[in-house]
């Protein structure tokens, strides 16, 4: 498990001194859902300080992949804790598309019934059935998987990646 949701009154960590990232770039070969770009960075500011990360795309994909939805990019061999399998991650958009395209994912999803509309009815009710004014853009990723593999040294790095892409697929 690698996020906790809770209302206890939790002290935050000092930032860094360094940042950890030294562009090895095994957040985005972790990533479920195309989150980050491959090619390009941008500046950040948290508590702050500035850093230099990858750039980030459409939270369309997380929401795809990460939240539940799928649970695995057609192209991985293990996943997240998502049981679900959508046939339209196949067929994800890799432009501006995307946001429109997991809407309407969603409602296939919930038209068909059962368990994956359950689950979807269940990540998506506040933001995209109109019970609240929550943009999409306010939705906050909970795999973090690159930020199990962003260790302190290279060697850590690259064993957190070695576990992770030997960790298997939930069924």
């Amino acid at each position: 498990m690698n996020s906790v949701i809770t209302d206890a009154k939790l002290a935050p960590d000092s930032p860094l001194e360094e940042s950890p990232c030294i562009g090895c770039k095994l957040c985005e070969k972790c990533c479920q859902g195309g989150l980050f770009e491959r090619d390009e960075s941008q500046i950040i500011k948290i508590a702050g300080v500035e850093e230099k990360i990858a750039k980030r795309n459409s939270t369309a994909y997380c929401i795809a992949i990460c939240t539940g939805m799928a649970g695995q990019n057609k192209f991985k061999e293990w996943s997240t804790w998502s049981p679900f399998r959508f046939e339209d991650r196949d067929h994800l958009p890799l432009d501006e598309t995307v946001d429109k395209y997991v809407q309407n994912m969603f409602a296939r999803a919930v038209e068909h019934g059962g368990k994956e509309a359950e689950n979807v009815l269940r990540l998506v009710e506040n933001t995209y059935l109109g019970r609240n004014d929550k943009p999409a853009e306010d939705f906050r990723q909970t795999c973090g998987f690159c930020q199990l593999v962003c260790g302190p040294t290279m060697k850590d790095k690259k064993e957190s990646y070695r576990l992770l892409m030997q960790s298997g697929c939930v069924d």
